[in-house]
Order: C-alpha cells, then structure tokens, then sequence
C-alpha cells in the first residue's frame, strides 16, 4: 500500500514552508506599517492571482501526465510556452494597471499597478527541471528550493520594512522573493536551460491545457473575486481583516490540498481502470483526515492567533472564522474532485463544473451586493457554489468512475457534519475568557475526531501507524546518535 508520509513529507513540507514564510512575512508588514499600506500591499497578490489564474494552462500537471514528460524537447518546450506566458501577463498588467486601481478604489497617484508587471516576467524564466523530478516523486530539489527562498524572504521583508515605512516594502520584498525562486531553479537543475518549440507537444499541451485557461478564468471568480469584491464594495479595511482571517485558514488547510496535489494526481494517473475507484476514495478520506483537524484548530483557535500575530489593530470579525472554516472544508472536496479529473479524464468536465459554479455565485453575489456588505454574507455565497460544484462534476465523473458520487457523498457526509460540530464549538467558546475551557474542548473535539477516522478508515489508521513508525525510527535514530 502507497505510504503517504515519506513521498508527501517533502511535498507538504515545501508547500509548508512557503506558508510560513508569507505568514511572517505579512506578521512584519502589518506590525511595522501602517494599516492602510498594508491594505494596499495586500492588494498585489489579489490583482497578480487574477492573470495567475487566467492564465494557468496546468503545464506542472501535464508534466507528471504525460509519457513525455521526462524528455528534454518536451521541458524546454514547456519552458517556451512559460516565457511566451510570462510576457504576456505582463504586458496586459500594464495596459490594465488604471482599471485596476479604479476598481479596487486605490487613487491612482498612490501605487502604479503597472509595477507589478516584473513578477509575471520574472516567473516566465523559471527553470523546470525540479517539476519533471516529481515524476520520480522526488521533491529534494524543489524542496531546497523553496526553504532558502522561503528563508531569504523573510530577512528581505524585514530589512525593507525597517528602511521603507510604506507599501513600498512589501513590493520590494514581493519582487524578490519570486526573482530568487527563479535563479535558484537554475542553479540546482541538473539539465542546462533550454527552449524550444515542438509543435507535437504544442498540440498536446493546447490539448490539455485549453480546457484549463478557460477554467482558470472561471475559478477565479468562483473562489478569489471575494476578495476584490470586499475591497471594492466594503473598503480596504474590511478587506484586510477578510483577508486574514482567510489566509490563516485557507493556507492551512491547503498545506495539504497543494502539498499531496502532485502525488494524488500521479496516483490516479498510474491506475488501472478497476483501481480508479478505489484509489480516489482514498485521497478524499486521506485529505479529510489530515484537514479536518487542522480546520477544527482554527475554529477554536483562529481569533486568538490573529490578534496575536497582527496585533491589536487588527480586530476579527466575529462568527467569521467557521463561516470561512465551512468554505474552505468543502473546497478541500473541490481540490480532491479537480485531482481525479487531471490525473484520469478529461480537463473539461472541470470546465463545465465551474461554468455552473458561476452561475449559482453570480445569483448568491446579486442578492449579497444588492442587499448587505457583510463579509460573512460573501462567505456564505460562496459556500453555496462550493457545494454545487462538488456534487456536479462528481455526477459527470460517475460516467467513467464507478461509485464516485456514492463516496462524494459519504466525504460530503463528513464534511458537513464536522463544519456544522465546528460552528458549535466555536459557539461555545466564543465568550470564554480562559483558555483552559477552549483547550478541553478542543483536546476533547479531537481526540473524537481523529478516533472516528481510524476507527472507521482501515487505510487512515494503517498511515496512522506507518506514521507512528516513522516518528519512532526517528527517534531511536536520534537517540543512538548522541549515544
């Protein structure tokens, strides 16, 4: 049976690693700035996810599907298409800069958006090499990769933020983090940086990827335009505290979405036809088992950590944290569903699932818009296309998987139940002074959670144990050296 904690240790832990390093990047920012260039610097990563996503042809992903995947024509093809992929971002920046800022309702003479231009550019050169070793489930390289990046990071952030009091900082620091990723790319590439251009692989990679720029696009305002709406319509300082709130719960739990995305999909891809079935039961309860817990600890935790973190200045929302929690539980489900449809079918059964998630979003941001600006009201839209878009595509994959929309619904089944025990919780520990009550009741609510889990998942209590085995081999490994 596959053993997730050795190949997927250094996958989480790199996707990890980048997590904390933005955590404590943004810890610097929001305590050394102010809190309106902060709100302005947080802007940078909502308007460069847009053209991020819409322009995301999924050429990771196809180089862990395809048979050519491993050959030097088909990376440095790849690398041409980045190149031709990163100019182009940058040049529609440019040209949009002004209607960005109008709509984000940021004066013009405050930051030029054209700016953020250089990090599309600089990306368009990255290096490969590290992507194709993770057809061999090698994740070394683009491991020391992203923890010197990650590391470095955070020393920029710092010195900027102490010489620059202004959004500034944050800008110099986002440029850099990106610009060292790319150079270290090459420096630990075992192949020389090539390009070219087959029109085989072309047509292969319009093939698979097409579906996906449209979905890109899609995605975007299926599950990032809350943010740009927030800013927009609620102003920057609810943006702001939105954003938070979302980045300490989302991230956490996409530590394991991102982390095991790769594996996942190779996973399904290596399947025979009678395996599929089984196979993606298996990542949907593996994912739930290692995502539950971590979302049931921001639930009780999450306001706390906030304040503490972001200081004083930064107040939560109150009864926002298991109304994101929810959100992103059920996207855990969307990440799982998208990973069966890379690795196994075709990219636009995802298409068609997110042109009726936009659909019932753009009903749910009507009436939201129209009638309130309360950010927990946007969460909730979002909920609701959340869950049409788990249970759609699992009915369009039901053609080729046998049983899957019986598991979606048990994970759903799960899901659900949790989130709804998670708001209880959340409840009754919200006017609690003490943290020795959210303490019992969050020991109390985990022990139950995980014991479910391996009482009722042979295969989550045999990774359980193989974990356990892990942690002793490390141990004892440690012992007899200092011995």
């Amino acid at each position: 049976m596959f053993n997730y904690t050795q190949s997927a240790f250094l996958a989480s832990g790199t996707y990890a690693s980048s997590i904390v390093s933005m955590l404590f990047r943004n810890i610097i920012f929001a305590r050394l700035l102010s809190p309106y260039d902060f709100s302005i610097a947080l802007t940078f990563g909502v308007v460069l996810s847009l053209f991020e996503y819409m322009t995301s042809f999924g050429h990771e992903m196809f180089m862990q599907r395809s048979e050519h995947g491993n050959s030097e024509q088909f990376q440095a093809t790849m690398q041409s298409v980045m190149v031709f992929r990163g100019l182009a971002i940058a040049a529609i920046i440019v040209l949009l800069a002004p209607s960005i800022a109008g709509f984000l309702k940021v004066p013009s003479g405050v930051f030029n958006y054209a700016l953020l231009a250089a990090v599309p550019l600089i990306n368009g050169f990255t290096h490969l090499d590290p992507q194709r070793l993770h057809r061999q489930n090698n994740f070394i390289v683009t491991a020391k990769i992203g923890v010197t990046a990650d590391i470095a990071s955070i020393v920029i952030a710092l010195v900027c933020a102490l010489i620059w009091s202004s959004y500034w900082a944050f800008y110099i620091s986002f440029v850099f983090r990106h610009s060292i990723s790319t150079i270290l790319s090459h420096f630990w590439a075992s192949r020389p940086y090539r390009l070219a251009l087959n029109k085989a692989y072309l047509f292969e990679l319009w093939h698979f990827g097409l579906p996906l720029i449209a979905v890109g696009a899609l995605k975007y305002f299926g599950t990032e335009i809350d943010k740009a709406l927030i800013a927009s319509y609620s102003g920057l300082a609810q943006f702001t505290l939105y954003f938070l709130t979302m980045m300490v719960t989302a991230n956490t739990a996409n530590i394991i979405a991102v982390g095991l995305s790769k594996i996942f999909i190779r996973r399904i891809s290596t399947a025979t036809k009678h395996q599929l079935s089984h196979k993606a039961y298996g990542n949907g309860i593996i994912t739930l088992y290692l995502a539950l817990p971590l979302l049931l600890t921001i639930t009780i935790f999450g306001e706390l950590i906030i304040g503490l973190i972001f200081g004083s200045q930064y107040p939560p929302i109150p009864y926002l944290i298991p109304v994101v929690v929810t959100l992103v539980a059920i996207r855990q489900l969307s990440h799982w569903l998208n990973q069966i449809v890379v690795g196994g079918d075709e990219t636009k059964l995802i298409l068609y699932a997110d042109i009726v998630r936009i659909l019932i979003l753009a009903i749910g941001l009507f009436v939201v818009v129209n009638s309130s600006q309360d950010v927990r009201l946007f969460t909730l839209a979002f909920i609701l296309c959340e869950l049409v878009y788990v249970v759609y595509p699992s009915q369009l994959l039901s053609k080729s998987i046998t049983e899957i929309s019986k598991t979606c619904l048990i994970l759903l089944t799960i899901t659900l139940t949790s989130t709804g025990v998670f708001y209880i919780l959340y409840w009754l520990t919200y006017d609690s002074d003490t943290l020795f009550s959210k303490t019992a009741y969050y020991l109390a609510s985990m022990f139950t959670l995980l014991g479910f889990f391996n009482a009722f998942s042979p295969l989550c209590r045999d990774q359980s144990l193989k974990l356990l085995g892990d942690v002793e081999k490390l141990l004892m490994s440690a012992f007899r050296s200092t011995k």
